[in-house]
């Protein structure tokens, strides 16, 4: 058998020049690229040499030797236990890992002489199994509670909570919502599951609320706002036990038609005397299908739906014919998934190339009749540039953290660019795309007005110096009676004494922020607050300078927290109050994630635990350090 031997390949010390020529990387010195024997020559300038040759038979001999030398290889790992607990914890919480695969051969093979390396001075085990990860898990999740309590104590918070809709219709997850170190936090306290219908429902979704809250010592006088995604209609979800992703693919159009009215509606839903409220957010989602109510429109609608079946049907080979073509799969859309029609007609008109050679489906059937024409590709691409400027607003909604004068600075973009499409467009008044921009418009105004109706919308805009000159007199003085209000819950929790010059803050774990907080708190000691110029008539009074749309609320107000510390106080809790779900929603994508086929055995404990974890990462670090684990580490 002719000698092996390894190649030479010149080319990888050279980099592409241009007109077939190669730089060298070392000198620059350019060459041309088809002299190879030049090319060579020029690298043992720099001392670069060509391999040796090597037969088959010295390359067995290395390869043998390599391997006895193997068996007795030992790696040195450098990690610490808590670093080690971390990541191991890490592989459910963060990673989705089945506690099964923690005990699986593979992963024992790897832990088990770590932990050998890890005996402690009297030569007990070090042990990490699946089971001995749910009880560290307990543990973590235990001090991430203490933690939160400490943070939530003689605090004024607002509540957030979400249905898992693609998760399980009947679990809700409850997350607190304030403002500290000058930016908004969120703390998942736990979720709940609910069984039963009608008045029932609502009860005990009440007492979940209250037992969630009593975990962490959390009295409801010191709930300002508990917000939902969409509302009490959150209840309807447990009657019918609809599920946003996994019945979409086969939710029929008169289906589809009902559940668009349900969206809209709202029941009454009390936790103790706070009402639950729909996040603000929603009015975008709202306006979306507020358009499709025209009768024109939702036949075209019908039409995108039907041919969306279509091309997802297996046998039709259009799945295959995407990839190819290298276009994104439509998925079908669902009133409550936000954003799921425009991305479904976006991703079919992208396609126009290859759908457009379908043709028409006549079927008595309204789920399977199609009709492919000039007409449908015109609603197609008028519908997504009208509503192109909405579709960004609720993709802002649902990635972002946002206070109510953020999210009416983002609403009011919205506004104005959906009127500058319609406005500019060279269309008759009798073409698709006025007909949808005319309606989009007069649903943004008509939501636009119902926002007042949101508990603190008005007393943020009143606090926010873009704004409040825009308030007209009936919500100047909602919002005037809305802060009396709130300072009087504020003086409850927090006493006036701990509302001083510079420590307006209300909870221990809040630190100081800077050097100047020190030297404010020196300069301060003796000084007596005129705390009665009465707050109510600083309320009243209250006129603030014109500031620009790209100005930070919650900057201005820690600038002037000295000057009005009482002011700067209902600042923090209005711009704390949640207007969209960020938090919560990404949280239960995760756990259906757990929850598959092979997890469900897991226990409504344990999936608290991992949720309290995951989503708690602010506090982890800290939680794992306080661990009865390592009291014997340096």
């Amino acid at each position: 058998m002719a000698p092996t031997k390894k190649t030479f390949n010149a080319l990888i010390y050279y980099e592409e020049n241009d007109n077939n020529r190669m730089k060298c990387k070392t000198c620059s010195r350019v060459l041309k690229k088809d002299r190879v024997f030049n090319l060579k020559k020029h690298l043992l300038l720099h001392g670069i040499r060509p391999v040796q040759k090597e037969n088959n038979s010295d390359s067995k001999k290395n390869m043998k030797h390599s391997k006895k030398n193997m068996k007795h290889q030992q790696i040195k790992v450098q990690i610490s236990k808590k670093n080690l607990v971390r990541s191991y914890i890490g592989l459910v919480t963060e990673d989705g890992f089945p506690f099964d695969v923690l005990d699986s051969n593979n992963m024992r093979n790897i832990i088990d002489p770590i932990c050998q390396g890890l005996k402690d001075k009297s030569g007990k085990n070090f042990i990490l199994n699946g089971s001995k990860c749910k009880a560290v898990l307990e543990q973590v999740a235990a001090n991430i509670k203490l933690e939160i309590h400490e943070e939530c104590k003689n605090r004024l918070i607002s509540l957030k909570i979400d249905s898992a809709t693609g998760l399980d219709p009947n679990i809700f997850g409850i997350s607190a919502q304030f403002i500290s170190k000058n930016e908004i936090k969120s703390r998942i306290l736990g979720m709940v599951e609910l069984k039963g219908a009608g008045s029932s429902a609502f009860e005990n979704l009440a007492k979940e609320i209250v037992s969630v809250l009593d975990k962490y010592e959390i009295a409801l006088s010191q709930i300002v706002t508990i917000t939902s995604d969409n509302g009490a209609n959150m209840i309807s979800q447990i009657h019918t036990g609809d599920d946003d992703t996994g019945k979409a693919c086969i939710l029929q159009n008169i289906e589809y038609t009902k559940q668009i009215d349900l969206f809209d509606t709202t029941e009454n839903i009390c936790v103790g005397e706070i009402q639950i409220c729909q996040c603000a957010a929603q009015i975008a989602q709202l306006c979306a299908l507020d358009v499709t109510k025209n009768t024109v429109i939702r036949e075209y609608l019908f039409q995108c739906r039907n041919l969306t079946k279509y091309i997802l049907e297996p046998s039709n080979g259009y799945r295959d014919l995407f990839e190819l073509r290298n276009f994104t799969l439509p998925q079908l859309d669902c009133p409550t998934r936000w954003g799921s029609t425009y991305n479904m007609i976006d991703q079919l008109n992208k396609a126009k190339s290859i759908l457009s050679l379908i043709e028409t489906v006549e079927n008595n059937s309204q789920d399977e009749h199609i009709v492919v024409n000039k007409l449908l590709w015109d609603f197609m691409d008028s519908y997504v540039t009208i509503m192109a400027p909405l579709q960004k607003t609720i993709m802002q909604f649902q990635q972002e953290q946002l206070h109510y004068g953020n999210f009416y600075a983002l609403w009011l973009v919205c506004k104005l660019s959906t009127n500058q499409i319609v406005t500019t467009s060279n269309s008759s008044k009798d073409s698709i795309i006025y007909t949808i921009g005319e309606m989009l418009i007069a649903s943004m105004e008509a939501r636009t007005k119902q926002l007042g109706s949101n508990v603190g919308f008005d007393a943020s805009l009143y606090l926010d110096p873009r704004f409040q000159h825009i308030l007209d007199g009936s919500q100047k003085q909602r919002a005037i009676n809305f802060l009396k209000t709130l300072w009087t819950q504020i003086k409850i929790h927090s006493p006036i004494q701990n509302l001083s010059l510079t420590n307006s803050n209300t909870s221990h774990t809040e630190h100081k922020e800077s050097n100047l907080d020190l030297l404010d708190d020196f300069l301060s000691v003796g000084v007596v607050k005129n705390e009665s110029t009465d707050v109510h008539e600083k309320i009243e009074m209250l006129k603030l300078p014109y500031m620009k749309s790209s100005t930070n609320d919650l900057n201005f107000w820690k600038e002037r927290k000295s000057s009005d510390p009482e002011l700067y106080a209902l600042s923090k809790i209005c711009f704390a109050i949640p207007t969209t779900q960020v938090t919560i929603e990404p949280a239960f994508s995760f756990l259906k994630l757990v929850l598959s086929d092979n997890r469900n055995r897991l226990s409504h404990h344990t999936l608290e635990n991992i949720l309290l974890v995951r989503l708690n990462s602010a506090h982890l670090d800290s939680a794992i350090e306080n661990l009865n684990l390592f009291v014997d580490e340096d």
